[in-house]
């Protein structure tokens, strides 16, 4: 079951740059999200086979301001949206 509490306040916000979507080794559809916190760069790919980690991972594009945590191999396992930057000039 997916963990939908709320990250704590330890846990880092970050600034998505860039998100692609691709296969692993098994076929199995991951995308691979990169962007900048307050340490510098990060570029990490999702964990296969969680759905609600794919549904937020799709969505996200440029701008956004996200929070995630990793499992024992450093794959995005938990992810949550917290903002997203205007379509527009309208700020």
């Amino acid at each position: 079951m997916y963990d939908e509490s709320d990250f704590g306040a330890d846990e880092k916000t970050k600034i998505v740059q860039a998100v692609t979507k691709g296969v692993d080794e098994s076929g199995s559809i991951i995308y691979r999200i990169s962007g900048y916190d307050r340490d510098g760069i990060f570029n990490r790919t999702t964990r296969s086979g969680i759905s609600s980690v794919d549904e937020v991972a799709e969505q996200l594009k440029r701008g956004d301001v996200i929070q995630f945590a990793t499992d024992f191999d450093g794959q995005i396992n938990r992810i949550k949206k917290i903002v997203s930057m205007p379509d527009s000039d309208e700020y």
